[in-house]
C-alpha cells in the first residue's frame, strides 16, 4: 500500500542501520524507476530498491552532518505533504515527463530530501498522488528553490489540471 502511515521510516531506526552498515558501500544509485499502469502503488521493487538507497546516502549524509553539529539539528520531526493531482488526459504525456524530471532532482541534487514517490490512482484514470518527505520544514524550503522545482511550477501554471491541487503538509516525530 501507498499509504503514508505505512510509509513511514523510523529516523532512529535509520541512523542505528546506518551506524551498523557505515563500513559498507552502497551500491551505485540509480534513478528511481516508476511503471505508470493502473494499480494503487506504483513503484517496482527495482524503484524501491534505488529509492531505498537514495534514502541511505540522504540519512548517511544527515548522520555526518548531524555528527559534526552534535546532532541537536536532526532530532525535530520529519516534514512531510501528501499531494493529489487530476491532470488533464492530454497533458498527461506532459505531466508525467515533467513530474519525473522533479522526482529525479529531487532524489540526486538535494541533501535533505529523503522519499519522493508518486503513483496514479487505480480507480481514477489521471488521478495522480504523491508523497514526499524531508529531514525538516527548511529542506522542502531548499526544494522550493531549485530549479527543476522551478520547471514545475512553470509547467503547473499553464492549466494542466482538471481540478485544484490537494495540498496536506504534517510533520512526523523522528
Amino acid at each position: 500500500s501507498c499509504h503514508p502511515a505505512t510509509m513511514r521510516w523510523s529516523f532512529i531506526t535509520c541512523m542505528l542501520f546506518v551506524v551498523v552498515t557505515r563500513a559498507k558501500s552502497l551500491a551505485p544509485m540509480a534513478p528511481p524507476v516508476q511503471h505508470l499502469g493502473r494499480s494503487s502503488c506504483l513503484i517496482t521493487m527495482r524503484a524501491r530498491s534505488a529509492s531505498a538507497n537514495i534514502r541511505r546516502t540522504r540519512i548517511r549524509s544527515a548522520v555526518q552532518t548531524a555528527a559534526e553539529d552534535d546532532f541537536s539539528s536532526f532530532v525535530g520531526p520529519l516534514f512531510c505533504l501528501n499531494v493529489c493531482l487530476k491532470v488533464k488526459p492530454e497533458r498527461r504525456e506532459d505531466f508525467i515527463k515533467c513530474i519525473r524530471a522533479n522526482q529525479r532532482g529531487t532524489l540526486q541534487t538535494e541533501t535533505l530530501a529523503l522519499e519522493y514517490v508518486f503513483g496514479e490512482d487505480e480507480s481514477t484514470p489521471n488521478t495522480f498522488h504523491f508523497f514526499e518527505k524531508y529531514l525538516s520544514k527548511e529542506g522542502f524550503e531548499a526544494h522550493t528553490k531549485t530549479p527543476h522545482f522551478a520547471a514545475w511550477e512553470e509547467f503547473a501554471a499553464s492549466d494542466p489540471f482538471t481540478a485544484p491541487p490537494i495540498v496536506s503538509f504534517y510533520e512526523l516525530d523522528a
